[in-house]
């Protein structure tokens, strides 16, 4: 044992600064920027970590006899996916509980590769992990739960509200695809963070990992990163109660207690793998950095071990803060007491929900995505389809009729059965269109939706409806809800059948929208797709954000209603896809916690009797690609009321130029590179005349 009585102090602790932005942008841990944002906004909950550091220190003088049996710690992996990379397989699970048992048992391969220094003080800690064999209702579980939620997408604690398990008899690890980003210029990406042992009590339904699935495991997913598997170690470090090793600086500690003497101080995080380094001297006697040490940032192929001291902490935190955990009561709870004990549940059936495109006569392939006990039989019911069943797993059928069709399969094994219903998951086309232009519809017919329109959301529950609480004329229009608490990755499209646009002059895309800001500052979009084969493919026409989509003053209240005066016309220009034998829109929503989005009174129809009410020639971008600079030019008929704006391909606006009144005749704008452009790629000119918004592409090549 090394003799380093450093006391450090509750702002050493969690107010040495974010460091992890320091570094490439890749912020491996994120416990300490979240408990400084944590403590920030709870200024009253530090007492808990004060209280908790008197009780540590208290019981280090004192230490209770430890049980001589090695702990199992029963583990839930919630993986909450959209049916991407995200929802990775059993095997790289299991991978991962691997690695976490080699390192906490210090059987790892580079158990070796520990200098020679510090061979004396690394330490079995005495810890095994165990995908746990029954749920809390007593159900035979495989340990890993699957949920879909877009949260994936932007996680944070908020996922652990989506499937969480009691945090007192299980290890609760959320497996997501990104954690919402704390890097200073928003650049960066979160690895993972863990919450506290010492706070449970008080916030038992966030206790426990969040981590990317990418950096879950050494292979599938995480197969190509540096990490090796010890991204999870070091967090399930800190929800044993371990800080990291530079905490507090070269007059901190690398454990809970003042004296976790084994763990030589360092001046910040250490990465990649410099065996010289030596970051502080102030320790007796001078020891380099302990890079090895899991509870540092160097790379997962450099780490290999916890100390002693770290382990004596640990040992104390079982004891203080998770005692039942441990126990063997619970261990028949879980079903993690018997080894040999690997029930066979009963499989979940399940399969993608986002919606088949095609056109009629194509073949699909369904997928099988059953989980929670292998599948040795499967049923899909498949009307509408040749055949209309099938007992293969992943069958290819053929749909030759136009129309809408929902999907059923049913997966058992000798445990059990399932199954699942995906309503309007085969979207069936007309490769010949459904309907000729012109074309209208103004959503009075029917409280549902229009025969032929079809759905498309990451979000079962958040989709497009008729309501009649709202409309630009007669009763009803069709809306997409979104309020503050709405989570931002969330999309919703709403699609119209098949048109034929050849016959009508120049055609034109029309309709009303009703939108209010919330605060000012939030940018719900609405993003225009077109497709020519049916909906196999998209590529994006138009969005409108921000300012371009508002038609009312900005809304703080619970449920934006627009009234007759609330609403904007859009118009969007068809007349490059007029050949094309068919063609297909879509209206896709994206929430933004603003405001809900209201459609009315959608025309295809002739550009003739409407652009040319304000326009007397096309708008013309010159160069397009552009280098330095180009021009934006068109002449008005009429004097009017213009505003321009760029955005970027996501809708960020990056330029606007305020609306004026303009008079008539041939009107010229200069935009240049430095106006916002970031980087070469794509963006959106969108010119504002007298309320109509007019999209053209501009790409930037310099």
């Amino acid at each position: 044992m090394f003799n380093l009585k450093l006391v450090f102090s509750l702002a050493g602790i969690f107010g040495f600064g974010l460091v992890s932005a320091q570094h490439t942008h890749e912020i491996k841990c994120a416990t300490d920027e979240i408990y400084h944002e944590y403590y920030t906004q709870n200024p009253a909950a530090k007492m808990v970590l004060e209280n908790a550091k008197m009780q540590m220190a208290e019981l280090k003088k004192n230490p209770q006899t430890k049980a001589a049996a090695v702990v199992k710690i029963p583990v839930v992996v919630h993986v909450i996916h959209m049916y991407g990379d995200e929802n990775i397989s059993k095997a790289q699970i299991d991978d991962q509980i691997r690695i976490l048992n080699e390192d906490f048992r210090r059987l790892n391969a580079d158990a070796s590769n520990t200098r020679q220094v510090f061979q004396g003080v690394a330490a079995d800690l005495e810890v095994e992990f165990v995908l746990a064999k029954k749920d809390p209702q007593g159900n035979c579980t495989d340990g890993i739960v699957r949920v879909y939620s877009p949260l994936t997408e932007d996680a944070r604690d908020n996922v652990k509200s989506v499937s969480y398990w009691p945090s007192d008899r299980y290890l609760n690890v959320w497996v997501v695809k990104s954690i919402r980003n704390f890097s200073n210029d928003n650049t960066g990406i979160t690895l993972g963070y863990a919450q506290f042992p010492w706070d449970r009590a008080s916030r038992p339904t966030t206790d426990g990992i969040v981590i990317r699935s990418d950096y879950f495991g050494s292979i599938g997913t995480a197969g190509n990163n540096n990490s090796a598997g010890r991204t999870i170690t070091h967090e399930v470090g800190h929800w044993l109660g371990l800080f990291h090793t530079f905490q507090g600086g070269c007059f901190g500690t690398g454990g809970f207690v003042e004296d976790v003497d084994d763990t030589p101080p360092a001046a910040g995080p250490n990465y990649g793998c410099n065996p010289n380094i030596n970051s502080c001297n102030n320790d007796n006697p001078n020891l380099p950095d302990q890079i090895e040490n899991y509870m540092d940032y160097s790379n997962g192929s450099c780490q290999n071990m916890f100390s002693q001291g770290q382990k004596d902490v640990t040992q104390f935190v079982f004891q203080l803060y998770r005692p039942l955990i441990i126990t063997q009561a619970n261990a028949v709870f879980t079903g993690v007491d018997n080894p040999n004990n690997n029930p066979l549940c009963a499989p979940k059936a399940d399969m993608d929900f986002q919606p088949y495109f095609v056109c009629a006569g194509d073949q699909i392939t369904l997928s099988d995505l059953s989980w929670g006990g292998a599948a040795s039989n499967y049923t899909w019911t498949l009307p509408g389809a040749t055949p209309l069943t099938s007992n293969q797993a992943n069958p290819t059928v053929t749909y030759n009729t136009p129309g809408i069709y929902d999907v059923t399969l049913t997966a058992s094994n000798s445990s059990g059965s399932s199954n699942i219903t995906r309503v309007g998951k085969v979207i069936v086309r007309n490769p010949n269109g459904d309907f000729g232009a012109p074309y209208s519809e103004g959503f009075e017919l029917s409280a549902n939706l229009p025969s032929g329109f079809g759905l498309e959301s990451n979000d079962t529950s958040w989709r497009w409806k008729v309501v009649n609480s709202a409309a630009r004329t007669g009763n009803r229009s069709v809306i997409i809800l979104i309020n503050e608490n709405e989570a931002p990755s969330k999309f919703s499209s709403l699609i119209l059948p098949n048109i034929v646009l050849n016959s009508v002059g120049a055609p034109v895309l029309k309709f009303w929208n009703a939108h209010a800001r919330r605060g000012g500052t939030s940018t719900d979009r609405l993003r225009i797709y077109g497709s020519t084969d049916c909906g196999k493919s998209w590529f994006l026409i138009t969005q409108r954000a921000g300012v371009s989509l508002s038609s009312a003053p900005d809304f703080n209240g619970i449920d934006f209603v627009p009234n007759q005066d609330q609403w904007r016309e859009q118009t969007v220009l068809l007349a490059n896809w007029q050949s094309a034998a068919s063609f297909s829109l879509k209206f896709e929503a994206q929430s933004d916690a603003g405001n809900n989005i209201y459609i009315d009174d959608i025309n295809i129809t002739s550009a003739n009797s409407v652009e040319n009410l304000e326009l007397g020639s096309e708008i013309k971008i010159f160069p397009n690609p552009f280098y330095n600079s180009t021009q934006i030019a068109f002449h008005l008929n009429n004097e009017a009321n213009v505003a321009i704006s760029v955005t970027d391909i996501t809708g960020k606006e990056i330029y606007t130029k305020a609306e004026s009144l303009y008079s008539s005749g041939d009107q010229s704008f200069e935009l240049n590179s430095d106006n916002g452009f970031v980087s070469n790629g794509i963006y959106l000119v969108n010119i504002s005349i007298n309320g109509k918004v007019y999209t053209r592409k501009l790409i930037l090549n310099r």
